[in-house]
Order: structure tokens, then C-alpha cells, then sequence
């Protein structure tokens, strides 16, 4: 203990039992704001669901941009730099640890949403490895897609490390396919395109579900191109596709049917 910091691990035995690539310290006052809140959910029976974004400035590229944001140019949205993504894996190894359910005064997290509307190159930014255009090669989205991929793998193997009977899910915002009139520059791979990719690239290998944001009127059809939640049918039926396509008879019994509209707004759209 060092002023309030405490030190999560102590022999190299015990790091390695735990999952962390480092030795990591902790603020103690910090951490029990969250326990006070998770603990009450707990136990109310009310699960707790957490968006892992928003990166520390130290973790950044420095070159990373951001986006116009009210009246400033927002950055927490820039992913982890690659040399820090053992850090963005212990983070949430430290939170599917504590926040197992194994000890009611710190109660659980249920639902890890990782990142946020990742299609997006405001809000999933990785400049300037991914260049500030909205037309993108597709070694570019490639690139793209595989750095969220490996956010995806990690936090997987970080949440089970320490906790059961929980999900995992990809976050995506409303813009089903992407398209370049409705992001002032910043560039969108439309959020098809960026669940196609993972399912090249994770299938069913780890478990998964989607986060959807459905925006606009929902008693309205706002075409191919949006999903509000008139249109959440084509992303279910995307997701059993894919899963049919790999032989699996019973769809709903499989994580990645798992749509979670875990964010919203209505009657306009945007």
C-alpha cells in the first residue's frame, strides 16, 4: 500500500494466477465508488452492464485526432496504442475480478461492452494508423477491423479468466451500411460491414452478442441504410446466418443472437 494505492498482486506466482501481464496498483477510493454501485445492483437483482471506452491519454497515439465534440475535439475515443494493450486487457481483467459476484459487497457486472459504436472513426478512432478519409482502402478497414478483433479476443480471455455467466458484445451504432453523407469527413465502415469482419475473424470461436443503438422513429421504415428499430430484424437475421452457415441448427442458443439495444433516442434520427 502506497498512500491510498494498493497493489493487486505480489509474487510473480500470483500475477501469472491471475491473468495480469503487469504488476498493477490500484486507488482504493476510486474503486469503492464502483463497489457501492455495483453491490446495490447486486443486490436488487438488477445486473450491471459497463461500456469499456474512453482511453487515458498515456495509452493514446499521440497523433490520434478526435472529432469535433461540443465546442472541443473530443480524443477519448482513441483506441489503445498496440504497445498498450496488455494495459487495456489487465484493466478488464481487474474488473471481471472484482466484480465477479463472488463477494456481495462489490457485486457483479453482467454485460462488457467493448469499445464503442465501432464502425465509427470518431468514436472507434484509430488515427493515424487509419487515415482521416472517407475513402478508405480496404487494407485500411482490414487494419480497422482487426484492431477491434483483438480488443474483442482479449476482453474475452480476460472475462473468463475470473467470471461465468456473463456476455460479452460488439458495439455498433445506427448506420447499417456505410455511408459518407451522414459523418462530416470522419470516416464509417457501416456497421455490417464491421460485424461481417468479425465474423471472419472470431465466429464462434469466443462468445459474443451485439450492442445495437437504434435511432429515429421507431414506427418508421428508415431504409437500408439505418437501423432504427422498426429495421433491428435485418442485424437478427444477419447474426443467424451466420450461425446457420457454420451448422448451427439452434441459433437463439448460441451468445451471438444476443442483441442488446444498449443505447437510444427518438423521433429524430441522428
Amino acid at each position: 500500500k502506497i498512500g491510498n494505492e494498493y497493489q493487486i498482486t505480489f509474487v510473480e506466482a500470483e500475477r501469472i494466477a491471475k491473468g495480469y501481464h503487469k504488476y498493477r496498483c490500484f486507488d482504493q477510493s476510486y474503486a469503492e465508488r464502483f463497489d457501492n454501485m455495483m453491490k446495490r445492483d447486486f443486490a436488487n437483482n438488477i445486473q450491471s452492464a459497463v461500456v469499456l471506452w474512453s482511453s487515458p491519454e498515456r495509452y493514446r497515439n499521440p497523433g490520434c485526432l478526435g472529432f469535433p465534440w461540443v465546442g472541443g475535439m473530443l480524443k477519448e475515443g482513441c483506441v489503445p496504442r498496440e504497445d498498450a494493450m496488455d494495459d487495456f486487457e489487465d484493466y478488464i481483467n481487474f474488473l471481471a475480478n472484482r466484480y465477479s459476484g463472488s463477494d456481495v459487497n462489490k457485486g457483479k457486472i453482467y454485460h462488457f461492452i467493448i469499445w464503442n459504436e465501432a464502425a465509427s472513426g470518431g468514436w472507434f478512432d484509430n488515427s493515424p494508423i487509419i487515415p482521416r478519409t472517407i475513402d478508405l482502402s480496404s487494407t485500411d478497414i482490414s487494419t480497422w477491423i482487426d484492431k477491434y478483433a483483438d480488443m474483442m479476443r482479449r476482453a474475452h480471455s480476460a472475462i473468463r479468466r475470473h467470471t461465468t455467466g456473463v456476455l460479452m458484445y460488439a458495439s455498433i451504432d445506427a448506420i447499417w451500411r456505410d455511408d459518407t453523407t451522414l459523418n462530416d469527413g470522419i470516416p464509417h465502415i457501416g456497421s455490417k460491414r464491421l460485424l461481417e469482419g468479425l465474423w471472419t475473424r472470431l465466429g464462434t470461436s469466443i462468445d459474443w452478442g451485439v450492442a445495437a443503438h437504434p435511432y429515429g422513429d421507431p414506427s418508421a421504415d428508415t431504409g437500408p441504410n439505418w437501423q432504427n428499430f422498426a429495421r433491428l430484424n435485418e442485424l437478427v437475421n444477419s447474426q443467424e446466418m451466420h450461425l446457420r452457415n457454420l451448422g448451427v441448427s439452434d441459433p437463439l442458443s448460441k451468445p451471438q443472437s444476443r442483441i442488446y439495444a444498449s443505447e437510444q433516442g427518438w423521433p429524430d434520427v441522428g
